[in-house]
């Protein structure tokens, strides 16, 4: 499905991609990735997610990323090992649906601790949140909007880095109980909207 999940999502990923969707989590829910990039680079992302019933669900996630190893050079032109450059991210949301409101809608909130280290470290709080609809349409099509990373900048030695926002807008038709189609668009913040 591609980054298509802001609708669809309905497990444990929904703390990354829309955390109104928690709710969607039957009972609970867990999802582990771990990718491999160019040279040594990695990427690892780990969540659990659980359904409280009337009291709502929550999640929690942690994404950890490794740019690999700098290996560099000395005076001599001798290889030395240099820093390890890596992001890691630990969060946690929460979700309820609305039920006495308009019954199916869901909001969420969520909170991440955000350390980030090139050479130096710097580190950061940031929130998420996110809406998703009711099934419309005989349950056939849900629509979710979130917004990610608000909040704190990362403050080097010398450089203050904003975190990268992202907003999204997204679509889930089921034309039959077999068949998915989803569409998100993004806006990373900072960047033209093409």
């Amino acid at each position: 499905m591609g980054e298509a999940a802001t609708a669809l999502v309905d497990d444990a990923g929904a703390i990354y991609w829309n955390p109104a969707a928690l709710t969607r989590t039957e009972k609970r829910a867990a999802t582990f990735m771990h990718a491999g990039g160019t040279g040594d680079s990695t990427f690892d992302f780990g969540a659990y997610s659980q359904n409280l019933g009337k009291a709502g669900s929550f999640g929690i996630a942690v994404h950890y990323q490794s740019a690999g190893r700098i290996i560099g050079t000395d005076e001599s032109g001798s290889e030395v090992r240099g820093p390890q450059p890596n992001d890691l991210a630990i969060g946690a949301a929460y979700a309820r649906e609305l039920k006495s409101i308009v019954p199916g809608l869901s909001l969420g909130v969520g909170a991440k601790f955000v350390r980030s280290t090139l050479v130096d470290s710097a580190q950061t709080f940031a929130f998420d949140a996110g809406i998703l609809s009711p099934a419309m349409f005989r349950g056939k099509l849900r629509v979710g909007a979130s917004m990610a990373n608000f909040g704190g900048s990362l403050k080097y030695s010398e450089q203050r880095e904003e975190i990268r926002r992202i907003l999204r807008l997204g679509a889930a038709l089921h034309p039959t109980a077999d068949w998915a189609l989803a569409a998100d668009v993004a806006w990373p913040a900072g960047e033209s909207v093409t």
